[in-house]
């Protein structure tokens, strides 16, 4: 499933995380949050490509893909865990 880390970032005592926040709001369990926020971040990037359709033309296109892109990474580094804090199980190429 996805959010892995949020087990370590509860033990570190880090902010609150969205799962937490999601759980208290709508009073749901860890999976159902978890669902939930995957699904937002679905939306999200339908979002992204409306508007993306809309500003072809309207900003220089090195600048329009460095954000989408800045995005895309981002979205890869943490999409079904932390890669960041577990860099060695998928951003390894090795």
């Amino acid at each position: 499933m996805i959010f892995l880390s949020h087990e370590d970032e509860q033990q570190r005592g880090d902010a609150p995380f969205s799962i937490e926040c999601c759980m208290n709001e709508y009073d749901i369990t860890k999976e159902e949050a978890q669902i939930k926020i995957r699904n937002i971040i679905v939306n999200y990037w339908k979002d992204l490509n409306q508007e993306y359709v809309k500003l072809i033309g309207t900003i220089p296109k090195v600048l329009f893909m460095s954000m989408i892109n800045l995005v895309r990474a981002k979205e890869f580094m943490y999409k079904d865990e932390d890669a960041y804090i577990f860099s060695k199980n998928n951003l390894n190429t090795n």
